[in-house]
């Protein structure tokens, strides 16, 4: 009775080829279908159906991968009917252990000549190999080498994406009265690298600016357009020094006259001298999720007021808010990505984020935002997070 095929793949591998190794075992009846990528040494294991292999331990699932790797490196067609007949297949223990007497290893091929690695196919009993087995075979590596351009194309561009999104996360200014750290942490999945920036400049006056936005989509249009926000919002903020209010406006009839951006959201802020003496913020807030203000004395709360609409529209109005900010305060700009995913909400996302940083309040600054990003994103976020940092420190001149 036939067997459901069954992967064999390397620990922390994702089987890309899994369908083509499954229809060449349907189509050609084998016993094994490896498909070898030499970029990366990715070996990707994948059972027919009709047979059976003994399952694999690590040191043989090794050997095995070795032993691919050595044929597909040849760049040649390896057509082997019994493994018992010649010495590179005779002394194999690998091939002892898993009972396989035949196998054929095609190359896989660029369409410029360049080997990318090599399909081989290999089955539990000797075996004449025909003509239509080799061309099928020849067929099945085409279609192996179109799947591997087309990854690497992918990766490429995916890094292109990474490089466009670091290269508009400027430094950050170094200013006596306050003390600043930012945090970028791109999605597991690269192909979701866009939208998210945070920015901090000095202003005219002498005063810190900060801004932490976020523009809709996943992709190289959204980096683009996030670019284009960036430095229009740079440009105003320079240019005229408006209030916060004023200059998110400002921002967002250039950008839906200029037809920028469809969607984002945006925090801008200036960190002033307040009239009774010491520090406070002033911010505006278009549609993004609230700054958390963490005191020295571990008590915390979200900004959430004043917030207007999204960056969009062309003629959205905003509102200045104005918050103190005493000595060891700790002021956090982040994007939806910290505190929303497909498996949280966003309000079980913020109470997190709250616990978190009251909890890390007393850390150096650093320490803290790699805490924060710990606790709520982990190693596989579903999207980019973006987190800036400010505390004021113990003694302010």
């Amino acid at each position: 009775m036939a067997r459901t095929p069954q992967l064999f793949d390397l620990p922390g591998e994702t089987p890309p080829f899994d369908r083509l190794g499954k229809l060449a075992g349907q189509v050609l009846g084998v016993s094994l279908t490896v498909v070898v990528v030499l970029e990366g040494h990715r070996v990707f294991f994948s059972e027919a159906e009709g047979f059976g292999l003994p399952l694999l331990s690590p040191v043989q699932t090794h050997a095995g991968t070795a032993f691919a790797q050595q044929l597909a490196a040849s760049g040649t067609v390896t057509v082997v009917s019994d493994t018992t007949v010649g010495p590179l297949t005779r002394e194999s223990l690998w091939l002892r252990a898993t009972g396989i007497r035949s196998f054929v290893a095609q190359p896989i091929r660029a369409p410029g000549g360049e080997l990318l690695g090599s399909l081989c196919v290999a089955d539990v009993r000797p075996r004449h190999w025909s003509h239509e087995d080799l061309d099928v075979l020849v067929a099945l590596a085409d279609l192996a080498a179109s799947k591997v351009t087309l990854r690497s194309a992918a990766h490429h561009a995916d890094a292109i994406a990474v490089l466009l999104q670091r290269s508009m996360l400027t430094d950050l200014p170094d200013v006596r009265h306050v003390e600043l750290v930012a945090r970028y942490l791109p999605a597991q999945d690269s192909a979701k690298i866009g939208g998210d920036w945070y920015d901090a400049f000095v202003l005219p006056d002498g005063v810190t600016a900060l801004v932490i936005g976020d523009v809709a989509g996943h992709d190289m249009p959204a980096a683009a357009q996030m670019g284009q926000l960036r430095n229009l919002l740079r440009g105003i903020a320079w240019h005229t020094n408006p209030s916060p209010h004023a200059a998110l406006s400002a921002l967002d009839t250039t950008a839906y006259g200029l037809g920028v951006t469809d969607l984002a959201t945006a925090i801008y802020g200036r960190i002033e001298e307040s009239t009774e003496g010491g520090w406070q913020l002033r911010w505006a807030n278009a549609g993004h999720p609230p700054p958390l203000l963490v005191l020295a004395d571990g008590t915390a709360r979200f900004l959430d007021e004043p917030s207007g609409l999204l960056i969009a529209f062309g003629d959205s109005s905003h509102r200045d808010g104005i918050a103190s900010l005493p000595p060891l305060a700790t002021l956090l700009l982040y994007t939806d990505g910290l505190v929303e995913s497909r498996k949280r909400d966003i309000d079980h996302g913020l109470n997190r984020l709250l616990t978190v940083a009251t909890d890390a309040a007393d850390l150096p600054l650093s320490r803290l935002c790699d805490h924060v990003l710990g606790e709520l994103a982990g190693v596989a976020n579903e999207d980019d997070v973006t987190l800036l940092a400010v505390r004021i420190p113990a003694v302010t001149a």
